[in-house]
């Protein structure tokens, strides 16, 4: 990965390249980026110029035996350690070594990533990706290790607050001392899930949003098809994040599934008093769905409740709507004001916490129902 081969980001990589020219590097860096942003990408594009044999003064070659070996991500000192679950393949124990294919082809076919892509290539849709006690074991191992090729080895954590609390402090240590020329890049999307004394050790190197105007030209360059009109919704819906952008393009014929599937749900919910038992049979058909799916439906409530406060507010020009979606978003407003509004959000907010947690999604699904359905109608406060 070069940093060519990242569209956008000028100023982050500038960044990067300075601190390397005035060797000011710290051993342990932390690439902060929201999810679907190229911090990932620039972790590794930022290790790859470290180690490049014929290192140009922007960016490494490509074609030296380190860059050739960081193209195919096999480079015998970079270790990459990231979110696993247990799956057919590997039943128990699940452990980053164990996934190492899956991961070279998660790499190798996703520029912007995320934890529910990756779950994919695991094939444990359902389950929820941890960074176990072993894994942090692993890493202490690794890295005690001699290099094999380069002066410098990297250990690329990717998701640090997936690690649980125990496997959080035994790194510390390793963190703020690291062997000789092994550099530590933790890749995260929320530092404040992250321990703060993980935080504390660490250098912050922040990744903002892509400019629009590089967006544009990289949507164009991938998908030279695509119409003008698409073109300009996903760049408009992305807020300058390019996995926003490709999943506002996949998600297109996706979209109205979801606001039919919330608006059953919502009017099951106003008339909970009457439609118990079929609400009671909503959640169990919830709870059997994939965990991403649940997500997602949750998220995309979240978004269909913003937009309608959005519209309360006379700000409805700030919303990112398919037409069909306005309709029924415009016809929810009317249940709603600022304060339940905002209760409304925070439930489903809640939701999601909760269900990343491992909750029992039936239980969870009907107790948001019924919060739901007492908040969006009065008359069932007292059901």
């Amino acid at each position: 990965m070069r940093f060519s081969d990242i569209p956008g980001y000028t100023e982050i990589k500038g960044k990067l390249i300075s601190a390397h020219d005035s060797g000011r590097i710290g051993h342990a860096l932390l690439f902060l980026g929201e999810e679907g942003s190229a911090n990932l990408a620039l972790a590794i594009a930022f290790a790859q110029f470290i180690s490049c044999e014929n290192r140009e003064e922007t960016d490494s070659c490509g074609s030296c035996r380190s860059c050739a070996k960081f193209g195919k991500n096999v480079h015998p000192d970079v270790h990459f350690y990231y979110p696993t679950a247990t799956s057919k393949s590997v039943p128990k124990k699940a452990l980053s070594r164990l996934y190492a294919e899956q991961w070279r082809s998660f790499l190798q076919e996703n520029l912007f990533v995320s934890l529910s892509i990756w779950l994919k290539y695991m094939d444990a849709d359902k389950k929820e990706a941890m960074i176990p006690t072993d894994e942090s074991l692993q890493i202490i191992k690794d890295l005690s290790l001699k290099s094999y090729e380069s002066p410098f080895r990297f250990a690329i954590l990717w998701l640090p607050e997936k690690l649980n609390i125990q496997a959080s402090n035994r790194l510390l240590k390793i963190i703020e001392e690291p062997p000789e020329n092994v550099f530590f890049f933790l890749v995260s999307q929320n530092a404040e899930s992250v321990l703060p004394t993980i935080i504390s050790r660490t250098q912050i190197m922040r990744i903002g949003k892509m400019e629009k105007s590089e967006l544009k030209n990289w949507m164009k360059n991938t998908y030279p098809d695509l119409s003008e009109s698409d073109l300009t919704f996903a760049l408009k819906y992305s807020e300058g994040n390019p996995l926003n952008a490709i999943d506002t393009l996949k998600n297109e014929s996706d979209s109205p599934k979801l606001t039919e599937d919330f608006i059953k749900w919502a009017r099951l919910c106003y008339e909970m008093g009457k439609k118990l038992p079929d609400l009671i049979k909503w959640s169990e058909g919830m709870a059997g769905q994939k965990r991403n799916d649940q997500k997602s439906f949750l998220k995309y409530g979240m978004e269909f409740l913003r937009a309608a406060m959005l519209i309360n507010n006379d700000s409805s020009e700030l919303n990112h709507l398919y037409p069909e979606e306005e309709v029924h978003v415009t016809n929810f407003s009317t249940l709603l004001n600022n304060e339940n509004s905002i209760a409304l959000i925070g439930e489903i907010n809640n939701a999601v916490y909760n269900l990343e947690r491992n909750a029992n999604a039936k239980i969870l699904f009907m107790d948001l129902s019924i919060k739901f359905g007492r908040l969006i109608n009065p008359k069932n406060v007292n059901l």
